[in-house]
């Protein structure tokens, strides 16, 4: 509904607006005497992450170590090691930058076509700008269905039958292409810190640019996508078979995930070919996997062993200008061994959460340590944020891995009393704490809420 969207967006933009004058703020306050930039680490989980500096910024430093920089078009590419989420880090002048050894490459082949490569994976694109080769070093294998091509955007029409901008029918595969116009495939960046092939295709009255990004420390590729949509009734799909066989496949929602079948054995089973979830779908084996993740897009369907992402859906009613314009979103794909439950979440959380970084003129002595931190991995920690009646900070947390037990979380040395709470955060349970630690039973796939309360004496 149009004028729904005008309201929003006013709104969003009031809110957007006090929001970031606070975080300016909050920062400008935390950053240490001495530093160049302070990073804020918003993702609940640890992990390598890279952040983007002004042109021209110098060396930095982080606890007197160098870190490896990268000169990119947008500015300056550093990549901070891992480190506790939930966090401020502070980035020192340095007199020189770090080394990264093992970088990430691209090359553009003679026959055409491109090769993405670090050290866990090796990604070959066809002269159609599609994957026609994930090879992940790590496991030995290749991540593609064989003969199949990766990241193959498909065109549906999509007419559903009530309901134009909610429903997708089942049948909307009945009439359907694929996207293959190629008009330029170009190397933009190689080493040592990220990789980066840009693709354009014009298509209909349609226009989209990608930029297919890996870095040096991870095994994701990334699809940076910006799209000029001017179509109708057409969904867009993204599609990646892989060489993964499941019955069923799992996928994020608030607070856990949940799982859906991968086949259409049964009329319940075809009833949930669209699946509504939010940071990713994964389709994993014993030891083996592949998550499909993305940014802002929350509709994904796996049949067999195909993951796939609706990406874009131009419906005309209520509204006959739906959809149209500019879109800019990002989706990734995640070859991963073991346990998916860390390795996909944390990967999740940083496409998601990335880093941010302020500059400004420092005052504190040091950098403030997590008010919580756990290093169970089933745990995440997903809000912090100020009690409703104004005593202390409400954390919620939740276990992500369907286990239970007893786990140990790290508090600031400021807090001097924990309380169990329930969501409206009356009914309180006091919890031992000790030596900065509390002791904490879980249950399966259980939602927590604590009270923390800060000492009369503790600083801000």
């Amino acid at each position: 509904v149009p004028k729904v969207f005008e309201d929003a967006r006013v709104d969003f933009d009031e809110i957007t607006g006090e929001a970031e004058t606070a975080l300016h703020r909050a920062a400008a306050a935390l950053i240490p005497e001495g530093a160049s930039q302070l990073v804020l680490a918003p993702a609940p989980l640890p992990g390598t992450r890279y952040a983007l500096l002004t042109p021209g910024a110098g060396p930095v430093a982080e606890e007197g170590r160098p870190q490896p920089v990268q000169e990119v078009a947008e500015g300056v590419l550093v990549e901070l090691p891992e480190g506790p989420p939930l966090s401020t880090r502070a980035l020192m002048p340095a007199e020189r930058a770090g080394t990264a050894s093992d970088g990430a490459t691209a090359l553009a082949p003679e026959d055409g076509g491109a090769v993405l490569e670090n050290r866990y994976i090796r990604v070959t694109l066809g002269v159609h700008g599609m994957l026609t080769s994930v090879f992940d070093k790590r496991a030995g294998r290749e991540v593609l269905k064989k003969g199949m091509f990766g990241n193959k955007l498909e065109l549906f029409e999509d007419r559903p039958i009530s309901w134009d901008a909610w429903d997708i029918d089942i049948f909307f595969e009945d009439r359907g292409e694929v996207v293959t116009a190629v008009n330029s495939l170009r190397v933009v960046e190689t080493g040592p810190l990220r990789a980066c092939v840009e693709i354009t295709r014009a298509f209909r009255r349609s226009v989209l640019r990608q930029r297919i990004v890996i870095t040096r420390s991870s095994a994701r590729i990334d699809f940076e996508t910006d799209v000029d949509w001017h179509e109708t009734h057409l969904l867009l799909k993204a599609a990646f078979p892989v060489a993964v066989r499941a019955a069923r496949a799992a996928f994020d929602i608030q607070w856990g995930q949940i799982d859906r079948p991968t086949h259409r054995n049964t009329s319940w089973d075809a009833a949930q070919f669209e699946v509504p979830a939010q940071k990713w779908a994964d389709l994993s084996e014993g030891d083996y996997g592949v998550a499909l993740l993305n940014d802002c897009k929350y509709g994904y369907d796996v049949r067999s062993d195909v993951l796939r992402l609706s990406l874009i859906k131009s419906a005309t009613m209520p509204d006959n200008t739906a959809d149209q314009g500019r879109h800019r979103f990002t989706y990734a794909l995640l070859p991963h061994q073991g346990n998916s439950r860390i390795d996909v979440r944390r990967e999740a959380y940083a496409l998601n959460m990335p880093p941010r970084i302020f500059s400004g003129p420092g005052a504190r002595q040091v950098t403030e340590r997590p008010i919580l931190s756990c290093a169970a991995p089933q745990v995440v920690i997903e809000t912090i944020k100020p009690a409703e009646d104004g005593n202390g900070v409400i954390a919620r947390l939740y276990e992500a891995h369907n286990t239970r037990g007893s786990v140990r979380l790290d508090l600031h040395p400021a807090i001097h009393r924990v309380t169990r709470c329930g969501v409206l955060e009356t009914e309180t349970t006091p919890l031992v704490l000790e030596a900065n630690t509390v002791d904490l039973s879980l249950g399966n796939c259980e939602i927590v809420s604590l009270r923390l309360e800060f000492s009369p004496n503790a600083p801000g």
